[in-house]
């Protein structure tokens, strides 16, 4: 048999799922023609197919190791199916620019950004000049920001200076990132640094899991913006409340918390460096109208480290029962935004808010900006336009989209 027709009585038992009989004709091929890479390469798909992802590893790695083309991206695959984050990494960065030149470098790059530990190799990865137009930015930025000491976000922003706003920059939670943030790296759109699941607590902490205080101060000491604005606060309406009080059963008035935690909030911002003017934004209205869906969404969230089943479902149940309807939560939200105002304006730090671009009579939401199992806002570019337009009026800030 010739080599073509190795490859091809190889093929034809593959698309019959017989494995075994695949790896036999390619092994033969093989034998046949020792010097022919392209029976390795099949034998190790067989392998990957079969799930024996430590055999196809190994035979990839050979491949890769004798420099045969297409075989990293094999191999990247298999990695990833083992969930072996770190060895993604080393491949990527090890072979940055044969990934750069293939077919599957935006996936690759993408996992071994965001799966990367190795602070040194991140380093020239991101500081790449051709990483940076692959990947989101989005990504860019919270691996900068998690993981980057002040040196290097200054380094990164540095290195693409003509690609981002040096004037204007946006910190906060998911709901900033759903908000203000865009795919790309914008002259006209600032950067935007998102810190999921970030609360107003967190804020006011120097010390805190998530670092809030810290990566404000990273972002000012880095880009010098001459403008930041803060978007917090919507952890603490949409689950901080019922964390506190099912999880740790406290009661809770609800006007009160909102001025204590507006206070602690401002009281942090005034302690940054007054080099910067701060503009805070208010928080979104909710998105899950029907109230069992709120219900489940926010018990997925608050009770996710809790390990007693039962115990979550007694207090997913209590929850339920307890779940305000989309009325009341909307005013709640309404009224922390009119504390947040005051407090703001107390300590004469600028306000606004999004309330009347995205609510259509002051009680429910626009239609087409929401889904139904997610409480972060779904924006399209005429969105983001009309979001950027509306900062624009409300802080006197000019040339934003």
């Amino acid at each position: 048999m010739s080599m073509a027709e190795y490859l091809a009585e190889g093929s034809r038992r593959l698309g019959l799922g017989q494995f075994d009989e695949a790896e036999e004709a390619f092994r033969q091929g093989t034998c046949r023609f020792p010097n022919q890479p392209r029976f390795l390469e099949r034998m190790a798909f067989v392998a990957y197919l079969q799930k024996d992802l430590p055999l196809a590893r190994s035979r990839y790695e050979s491949l890769a190791a004798a420099g045969v083309s297409g075989s990293l991206s094999g191999l990247g695959t298999v990695l990833a199916e083992m969930e072996d984050y770190d060895a993604v990494f080393a491949l990527v960065s090890t072979h940055l620019e044969e990934f750069l030149a293939g077919p599957a470098n935006p996936r690759f790059l993408s996992q071994s950004v965001n799966r990367a530990r190795d602070l040194e190799k991140l380093r020239d990865v991101l500081l790449h000049p051709r990483v940076f137009h692959l990947l989101e930015r989005g990504q860019i930025l919270r691996k900068l920001f998690y993981f980057g000491d002040e040196d290097l976000v200054a380094e990164f922003f540095r290195s693409h200076a003509d690609s981002y706003r040096t004037d204007f920059a946006v910190i906060g939670d998911s709901h900033a990132g759903s908000t203000f943030g865009t795919k790309v790296f914008s002259q006209r759109i600032p950067p935007v640094f998102v810190l999921p699941g970030a609360t107003i607590a967190g804020f006011g902490k120097r010390k805190s899991t998530l670092g809030v205080f810290r990566n404000c101060h990273k972002v000012i000491a880095a880009l010098n913006p001459s403008t930041l604005l803060f978007k917090f606060g919507q952890v603490n309406v949409d689950l901080g409340i019922y964390y506190r009080q099912f999880v740790k059963n406290m009661d809770i008035n609800i006007g009160n918390f909102f001025i204590e935690i507006t206070k602690n909030y401002i009281q942090s911002i005034i302690g940054l460096p007054n080099t910067t003017k701060y503009i805070v934004c208010g928080i979104n209205m909710p998105t899950l109208v029907d109230t069992d869906t709120a219900a489940k969404y926010t018990s997925r969230v608050i009770f996710e480290n809790k390990n007693d089943e039962n115990l979550v479902k007694e207090l997913h149940l209590k929850l339920q029962q307890n779940m305000p309807p989309y009325e009341e939560r909307f005013q709640r939200s309404l009224l922390f935004n009119e504390i947040l105002r005051a407090t703001c304006e107390h300590h004469g730090i600028a306000y606004f808010d999004l309330v009347d671009l995205f609510c259509q009579d002051g009680k429910t939401l626009v239609p087409g900006i929401v889904r139904d199992d997610d409480h972060h806002y779904f924006l399209d570019d005429a969105w983001s336009c009309k979001v950027w337009n509306h900062v624009s009026e409300m802080t006197g800030l000019r040339e934003l989209p």
